[in-house]
């Protein structure tokens, strides 16, 4: 904002190298090495501060918009260590004195992001309409979110708090971001290139756990307790690769050496087979066989021989692998699909989910309008996984707008899927396609799990929506500036 009332800022040596930097590929892979850095060895609040200053403070003041925040946004939430977060010791960034760092950290945040966005908002900067075309499914959304269990003789004011902060992680990230973006100057494949970064950090963030855990000749951990980052457990990794998975796909279709692309998927496939996470796992694999599906249709000849030499060199290995280490195969597969947990106990593919799946579909019945609130699944087997805030869930995204919000929630729901799904295709672009996988995959995954409530995983989803609304609005500039034209 500075270097509007005062111009000649914009041409001072150092904030002009510091905004090249910011706005620069090397800044994302600086994002993502630091996030990595910080998960294996503990030293988050140091780099917090630091990123306050250079990725909210600096734009807010001396840049021409937000666009900096948005890879530390993407990435930032799987830079939590375990030193820093661990169950069994007690530690926690989240509890105790040392979360006054966090509320310092966040209100400097909300105050740069929100002050600069009422900024746009007055100014009519950068954004040619009143609202976001997603604005008024995700307020009904949200309205259901807050309402749910109301009529019920569960609800109370627990039935608040919880809900409104998974509803912002859903949403808050998206506002700002197209309130404060100059999407005009916005190409999408800095989406792929943070997504892309992001889902190899999580999956070498995966691999580092087998290692530190010394796991001798085994490839999975047999006890799930010991998967454990300090930003999630085995699942959230797994879901949180699945968002990834298709971001290398579109660069490697916009470059001539896509070799150098395809390989990251793979990988990032296998950190995620590594957590034993056969949800995750699963949408991975969804994900990019849907991506490629894209890669061979857009693709020239050259791009197709080459993407389908490479993984048939993967599907050979593979084969290979498994024709030579036959036994250490199944084990990993029956591992896989029915592992177990310490010596005796072993649960089914379904994990115990679909006595839960049953109980949610009894929750609803007791009030099929608004739900019982978030508050009321009582039947999940891990009872660590809940905290006094953070509630058991039901593992499946309609079960749970079922059981806690009702018909009227899950109307609010298809409401807001239907806007994004008409954002994303009544104008169809490549690069609109290749960002709503992100969406997608934390759809089919929270088909088994927990995600869409999380708190976390929604930053991306908002990041996605977000960059999705910015190729609208190029369109809309540009109808904006022929209706001039003419």
């Amino acid at each position: 904002m500075l270097t509007e009332f005062f111009p000649k800022l914009k041409e001072n040596i150092v904030i002009k190298y510091i905004n090249k930097f910011l706005y620069s590929k090397i800044y994302i892979a600086v994002i993502a090495l630091m996030t990595l850095l910080c998960n294996i060895f503990g030293f988050e609040l140091i780099w917090y501060y630091c990123l306050v200053a250079f990725a909210v403070i600096f734009p807010t003041l001396f840049s021409e918009d937000f666009f900096p925040v948005i890879a530390p946004l993407a990435m930032t939430y799987s830079s939590v260590s375990i030193q820093s977060n661990n169950t069994e010791t007690g530690t926690s960034l989240f509890v105790g004195p040392v979360k006054i760092h966090l509320f310092v950290i966040f209100g400097i945040i909300l105050f740069c992001l929100i002050g600069r966005m009422i900024y746009n908002i007055i100014t009519k900067k950068y954004f040619p309409r009143r609202f976001p075309s997603l604005f008024v499914g995700y307020m009904i959304l949200g309205t259901m979110f807050l309402l749910g269990g109301l009529f019920s003789p569960y609800y109370e004011f627990k039935n608040l708090l919880f809900p409104l902060v998974a509803f912002l992680s859903i949403s808050l990230a998206y506002f700002i971001l197209v309130f404060t973006v100059d999407w005009k100057k916005v190409k999408a494949d800095y989406f792929m290139w943070v997504m892309s970064a992001y889902g190899l950090v999580v999956a070498l963030e995966a691999l580092y756990i087998v290692i530190s855990v010394k796991l001798g000749n085994t490839v999975f951990i047999s006890r799930l307790d010991q998967y454990f980052t300090g930003w999630g457990m085995r699942n959230n990794i797994a879901g949180q690769i699945s968002l990834c998975v298709a971001a290398p796909v579109y660069l490697a279709l916009k470059s001539k050496r896509p070799l150098i692309y395809l390989w990251a998927p793979i990988f990032m496939i296998v950190g995620s087979m590594l957590t034993n996470s056969r949800g995750g796992t699963l949408t991975c694999i969804v994900i990019l066989l849907l991506a490629l599906i894209v890669y061979f249709v857009k693709a020239d000849k050259v791009q197709r021989i080459k993407a389908g030499a490479f993984y048939g060199v993967v599907a050979l290995g593979f084969f290979s692998l498994y024709f030579v280490k036959n036994d250490q195969i199944k084990e990993l597969f029956n591992r896989f699909f029915a592992f177990k947990i310490g010596e005796t106990d072993t649960y089914t593919i379904t994990q115990g989910r679909d006595l839960t799946w049953l109980h949610g579909i009894d929750d609803f019945y007791e009030n099929e309008l608004t739900g019982v609130g978030f508050f009321r699944c009582g039947d999940y087997m891990f009872d660590n996984f809940a905290t006094t805030f953070v509630p058991r869930r039901y593992h499946n995204i309609y079960i749970q707008f079922l059981a806690a919000t009702g018909v009227m929630g899950l109307a609010a729901y298809f409401i807001h899927r239907g806007q994004t799904l008409k954002l994303t295709f009544q104008r169809k672009t490549l690069e609109k396609t290749f960002i709503y996988f992100t969406v997608l995959a934390l759809v089919i995954s929270s088909l088994t799990d927990n995600h869409f409530f999380n708190i976390g995983p929604g930053l991306n989803y908002c990041i996605a929506l977000a960059f999705i609304e910015g190729e609208e609005l190029k369109f809309k500039y540009q109808d904006k500036e022929n209706v001039v034209a003419n």
